[in-house]
């Protein structure tokens, strides 16, 4: 297999209370298969976040946008001929699904109760709800001597909120 890439970072104190980070990631991940190089499934060419954080006092806020390129997936045929065979190879991993988006918000306050702390926290990933695909199944139907695939993008992560306290004593 071969892989390479590269990562550069970032980081800005905009104000005592306002900081943000900037990442950018390139990567190529690959196999070898039968004299043909196959992307790996979890090879993504261009990977993006940025985000920032307010914190005032015991009170934090975080925005942060998160892309990449789609990860890659198996295109199967529509359907097959009993019987019929195809090179493995020619189909792993040959389509690049959409792009990954999420938008992710957070905020916390703390509190402190003689020796004892409280924070409450509240998250909320993926906040527009984006469809973000994953990968593709395939259900299987046969009949009069064919064999038809049916693809079913496979979901991660809807908008997801989170709400939780932590109490330290």
């Amino acid at each position: 297999g071969m892989v390479k890439g590269v990562e550069a970072e970032g980081r800005m104190v905009v104000t005592d209370q306002l900081s943000a980070q900037f990442r950018y990631g390139y990567m190529s991940a690959r196999d070898r298969i039968n004299g043909r190089w196959v992307s790996r499934r979890w090879s993504q060419r261009h990977t993006a976040h940025a985000g920032v954080i307010w914190n005032r006092g015991d009170a934090h806020f975080s925005l942060g946008v998160s892309w990449h390129t789609g990860w890659r997936s198996p295109a199967l045929p529509s359907h097959l001929t009993l019987g019929d065979t195809f090179a493995g190879e020619r189909v792993i991993n040959n389509k690049e699904l959409r792009n990954y988006f999420s938008i992710d918000i957070g905020a916390s306050k703390t509190w402190q109760l003689g020796k004892s702390r409280i924070t409450l926290h509240a998250d909320v990933t993926n906040l527009l709800g984006r469809n973000n695909i994953a990968g593709l199944e395939y259900d299987i139907e046969e009949g009069e001597g064919q064999i038809y695939l049916s693809p079913n993008k496979k979901k991660v992560l809807p908008l997801a909120p989170s709400v939780g306290i932590i109490v330290d004593f």
